[in-house]
Order: structure tokens, then sequence, then C-alpha cells
């Protein structure tokens, strides 16, 4: 089989501990021919650490040099817009950290420059594929099926250090952005479509590290907390009918699905990675089954919507 190359512009966290692994563990059909980030000191760490070739701080240069058949884009949100055109422009396909855009005028001239381009964008979103999310949708459509539940989340992570996350324009928003998209995906994916998500402020924190939410789904009714650096960092998602209770919890790095009360599985959160990353799922479209539709780009943008549209309401609150 081919390998298709692969280039990665930026250098942070997601890149070190998620992208690089994953792409490693897909084997030969993955070639890593560049990387680019503003730290030339960072970047040739990284490059040593994972046999990468070539590194630079200069984004034309990672394609004039390298010519990636596929550009993983794992920037600050403010820079994915360019970092894309970019891209495309050299005819590169691309999987695109979320959110995509910074703003609804920004997801117009995405849609623009790809209507324009003979390539793909997907979006990384990477938790509808951990294999805790997908045993948690299996055990929700096994134990209670088509019957109207309840859920409760709470997911709470650490507060990034990046000054540019609590920077509305740079971020595109807040708290509900930046981490909500991933238990919006999962409440879309596990409990049917939605028209409207509702956001609340909780008392005495701000809303772009805080909030509380609601959403009406087509078989559940989904209620949660989402926020930053809080003591209780991790993810509970309890989804109930009149009989039966499915639970996921992930804490200190440990994920466990029960379902009544008793442990169906239980093991570590990260790693293992997912054997069905959005990277090793891009790559089987782009190759195995090239005439598959694969831009998700359009559903992602018509979540990040609603998110904006919700977000507004708080603010007007405030």
């Amino acid at each position: 089989m081919k390998s298709i190359r692969v280039a990665i512009m930026g250098n942070g966290e997601v890149v070190r501990s998620i992208m690089l692994p994953v792409a490693r563990s897909i084997g030969d059909a993955v070639c890593l021919v560049g990387i680019c980030g503003k730290d030339h000191e960072q970047l040739k760490h990284t490059a040593d650490q994972w046999g990468i070739g070539f590194f630079t701080t200069r984004w034309v240069d990672l394609f004039e040099k390298c010519n990636p058949e596929l550009t993983i884009v794992a920037l600050p949100n403010y820079l994915h817009l360019d970092a894309c055109r970019i891209a495309l422009q050299y005819r590169s396909n691309v999987l695109l950290e979320k959110p995509a855009v910074v703003s609804g005028s920004e997801g117009c001239r995405l849609l623009e420059i790809l209507n324009e381009a003979n390539t793909r964008i997907d979006v990384n979103m990477s938790l509808q594929f951990h294999g805790a999310f997908r045993g948690f949708s299996e055990a929700v459509r096994e134990v209670i099926g088509p019957n109207l539940s309840q859920t409760n989340i709470s997911y709470f992570v650490s507060k990034p250090s990046q000054k540019w996350y609590h920077v509305p324009e740079m971020s595109g928003g807040g708290i509900a952005l930046n981490i909500g998209v991933h238990v919006f995906d999962l409440v879309h994916r596990v409990f049917g479509k939605f028209d409207k998500i509702q956001l609340h402020s909780v008392e005495g924190k701000s809303p772009y590290d805080v909030l509380s939410f609601s959403i009406l789904a087509e078989t559940s009714c989904v209620y949660g907390r989402i926020g930053w650096g809080q003591e209780e960092n991790g993810i509970r998602v309890e989804t109930f009918d009149m009989v039966n209770v499915v639970t996921l919890d992930v804490k200190d790095g440990k994920c466990t699905l029960q379902v009544n009360n008793r442990i169906i599985s239980a093991g570590q959160f990260f790693p293992p990675f997912h054997e069905n990353s959005s990277l090793h799922n891009f790559v089987r479209k782009l190759f195995l089954h090239p005439s598959e539709e694969s831009n998700n780009i359009v559903a992602h943008l018509n979540l990040l919507s609603k998110v904006w549209v919700a977000e507004a309401a708080i603010k007007d609150w405030e």
C-alpha cells in the first residue's frame, strides 16, 4: 500500500501527545515528511524524537520542500483559516483541529476556498472515535434503545496555559466552543439531532470558563456542566430511563463503563489510542475509498453556529 505524505502545522500538546503517536500507530500507510511551528529548538526536539526529516518555522517552506498530500493543522484557532488556505493552495488535503474557525464569516470563507480546491477537509473530533465513548454509545442503544431518556453530563478539564484560549476573538468563544463541542457532538451521535443548545451561566463563574447547558435531542433530555480547571476534572456521562442506567466515568486517566451498576469495561483512557481515530479514518477514505465522501466540515460548521447563537444569548445576560 502506498504511503501518504503527511505534514504537521503546529507543535503543541495535541501534536506531541495525540497526533504523532496516532500517526505512528498507522504504520507504513503514513510517512511524516515535515513539521512547522514557531520555536526552532522545540521543533528540532520533536523532529529528532519522531524521526521527521524536515522542520521549519515558515509555513511556505513546509509545502515547498515537503509537498504533503495531507496536512494536519493543529494551530491556535485563529490561525486555522490561513493555514487551510495555504494547504489547499498547495493541493494538500487537511485534517483540521476543532473548532475549524473562530466565526461564521470565517466558516463561509473556508467553504469558498474548499469549493475551489480539488481536495478534502476533515475535522478532528477525536472523542467520537475513542473506544470509551463508542462503548457507551453501544450500551445505550442495547440497554435503553429508542426509549426517551434523561442524560446528565459533567465534563471538566485542566485549564490551558495558552493565553489565546481566553481571548474570544482568538479562540472563537469560551468553554462551550473549545470543550463543549466534544460534548455536543457526542449528544448528536448518541441521542440524535437537536435544533438548539441552551447555555446557562453559573453563579460566581465566568461564562468563558464554566457553563451549564441543556439540550432536547431526539431520544434524550440532556443536562450538564462544562468547565476549565475545576477540582472535579474528568468526564461523567449518565443516561437513564425508568428501568435502566448506563454510566461512563473518566477520572485520573482511567475510564469505567457500567450498566445498572455492573462494570462492563474498565481501563486506561490515554493510552491506548483509538484505532479508529480521525486520522485513521481520513487516511482510509483518502486511499482505500477515495470516492467516499469525507468532508464533515459542513456538519461541523452547523454545530459551531448553534454554539455561537447560544453563547450570544449568555453574553446578553451579563
